[in-house]
């Protein structure tokens, strides 16, 4: 069968955005083959291969994606759910005690994603999910369920996806098909934007708001930055 999710890569790797605050993401689209026979270990291998090679043109903004399979009678990418993985080391402050938790920032951006974050000596689950999609009892039975799925992969990695589905998942977690998909979460905030550029679009801690459509302008400024640095970059002689 054919599944298909989305990764997130940042693109924070240009030596004139390293003092730039933020993780400056992209969705990347991955797809999988899956058989009924595929053993974990071969499921695991597939993963690996299309994420690196995702990671490649991980600069390549997915709404420009999003615009070529439009333009070219394609299938649209359906980044609907996501899988979020980033490890990251506590950092450490003379004379102070650092810990690192998950905020939820209460807004879901995919209907459900499924976060992996990897710190010294654990490893941290968590999903953010749509409500008007997923119910809270569903999304705690969908990362239970990744949770088994995972760790019963590891300990028996030769096991077929057949296996680990029965003796795992099931039927728990089938649910009707899911149709087409032809719009991102770009398209729902342009539009607001273009309704009202007075709206406010950012509100911070101590309740400065950034009006949406000055947030647009300073957006087209970055982006414009990004541009100009890519192009000086790509016309530097090559050692």
């Amino acid at each position: 069968s054919h599944v298909e999710f989305g990764i997130a890569a940042t693109t924070k790797d240009h030596a004139d955005v390293a003092h730039v605050i933020g993780h400056h993401l992209n969705s990347l689209p991955i797809a999988l083959t899956v058989s009924a026979d595929d053993t974990f270990a071969e499921l695991l291998e597939q993963a690996g291969s299309e994420a690196a090679e995702a990671i490649g043109v991980r600069t390549y903004p997915f709404a420009s994606m999003v615009r070529e399979a439009r333009d070219n009678d394609l299938v649209v990418p359906d980044l609907r759910f996501m899988l979020a993985y980033d490890e990251m080391g506590t950092p450490r402050f003379p004379g102070a005690h650092v810990e690192q938790h998950i905020l939820a920032s209460e807004v879901a951006v995919t209907d459900v994603t499924i976060f992996v974050q990897e710190r010294p000596g654990s490893v941290q689950l968590s999903v953010e999910y749509s409500g008007s999609v997923l119910a809270a009892e569903d999304a705690e039975l969908l990362l239970a369920t990744f949770e088994a799925v995972l760790l019963e992969g590891i300990q028996h990695p030769n096991a077929s996806v057949a296996e680990l589905v029965v003796d795992v998942v099931g039927g728990a977690l089938v649910g009707d098909p899911l149709g087409a998909i032809d719009t991102n979460v770009l398209g729902p905030i342009a539009a607001r934007i273009i309704a009202d550029p007075t709206a406010a679009a950012v509100i911070d801690r101590n309740g400065h708001t950034l009006a949406g459509g000055e947030l647009a302008r300073r957006v087209a400024v970055l982006a414009q930055m990004v541009d100009a640095a890519r192009s000086a970059d790509e016309g530097r002689p090559q050692s």
